[in-house]
């Protein structure tokens, strides 16, 4: 397992922790004080699976996307909600976009095509 992986498996827990952001498929919590120099320094490092990107570029990056690069969607949510957690990505959902304007059920097929995303912030 690589290393990138192993820290978001370690600092990254589906529905339960401290700080939470909410990945429309599961909430992601924190665990542990995994540090953003860390999770910065282990994302520039890691070689992606089948593509790949650089989620620190300021672009927008969906799990679609960051699941090829990692070699898993649920892992990508994770990756994504932890760096949420930390203040390295701003998170990009139906609902942080478009709050109480568009109902669950139309906010979850948007989810299922791709429109959960990150952009970097810091």
């Amino acid at each position: 397992m690589k290393e990138l992986h192993r820290f978001i498996l370690a600092h990254a827990v589906r529905d339960q922790g401290g700080a939470v952001a909410d990945m429309m498929f599961f909430k992601v919590g924190m665990v542990g004080n995994p540090t953003p120099e860390e999770f910065r320094s282990l994302t520039k490092e890691f070689r992606g699976e089948s593509i790949q990107c650089n989620p620190l570029d300021g672009n927008e990056h969906n799990y679609i996307e960051l699941g090829q690069w990692l070699g898993d969607q649920g892992v990508a949510l994770m990756y994504m909600g932890l760096g949420s957690i930390l203040g390295i990505f701003q998170l990009l959902t139906p609902k942080t976009m478009l709050g109480n304007a568009v109902d669950d059920a139309i906010a979850m097929k948007m989810a299922g095509i791709g429109y959960v995303a990150i952009q970097r912030v810091s």
